[in-house]
């Protein structure tokens, strides 16, 4: 079996909107911001997020209730590695509340910019995260089966100009492999985004190679 699972950072509404037409019936997982919720607005200094919609709570919500995976990428989206201890303890703690309020599936973090420190994220009430990304400018990274570690997860960070590349690899993954494939949103919003007709055929692509699609929550809590 290989598995792919989809990884949407920051947030971005209308781009989770595309995703999840594209997906059909299939699910992603969306990694949300705490402060960049369009109800409670922090301040985003983030070029590829300002003026942008991150949805609404209870946006993110209908999103779960529809199946999509729905998970914490902090409080504010700063880098963990500025922040001293007890910051960082206040992200994933007030990040995964707001989760909580969202859904009762595991909770998953993802470090902003792929910026990973050394914290317990079990101890905090989390069930797995990281990531530990490459670029589809590096030969692809994924996730063994029968040998992963849950809170160092993999994910290949994908990029449109690759296409034909990515095609290619994913094509000749080995059996009992689990992909994550990060992106972040779709025509024009968010850092480096796809068109959604080059998503789309990805998304064609990976299911005419019978590849079994799954959510990041799905595949922790079912190996």
């Amino acid at each position: 079996m290989r598995i792919i699972s989809f990884r949407f950072d920051d947030g971005l509404w209308e781009g989770a909107i595309k995703a999840s037409k594209i997906l059909g019936d299939y699910k992603a997982t969306f990694f949300i911001v705490v402060d960049w919720l369009d109800d409670n607005p922090g301040i985003i200094n983030d070029d590829f997020n300002m003026g942008r919609s991150h949805g609404s709570l209870d946006s993110w919500m209908e999103m779960s209730e529809s199946g999509q995976d729905v998970q914490s990428h902090s409080k504010s989206h700063r880098r963990f590695s500025t922040l001293n201890y007890d910051e960082r303890i206040t992200e994933l703690i007030e990040s995964r509340k707001l989760i909580e309020s969202i859904h009762d599936r595991p909770i998953l973090f993802c470090y902003p910019y792929n910026d990973i420190t050394q914290d317990d994220l079990k101890s905090l009430g989390y069930s797995g995260g990281g990531f530990h990304t490459m670029t589809s400018y590096h030969p692809i990274i994924y996730n063994e089966l029968s040998d992963y570690d849950p809170f160092m997860l993999r994910s290949w960070a994908i990029q449109e100009e690759n296409f034909s590349d990515i095609c290619h690899q994913l094509k000749n993954l080995p059996n009992d492999t689990w992909t994550i494939l990060g992106l972040h949103s779709l025509d024009g919003e968010g850092f480096n985004p796809w068109k959604y007709s080059y998503l789309e055929a990805l998304f064609e692509f990976i299911v005419l190679q019978n590849f079994k699609i799954s959510t990041i929550s799905e595949v922790l809590s079912k190996n």
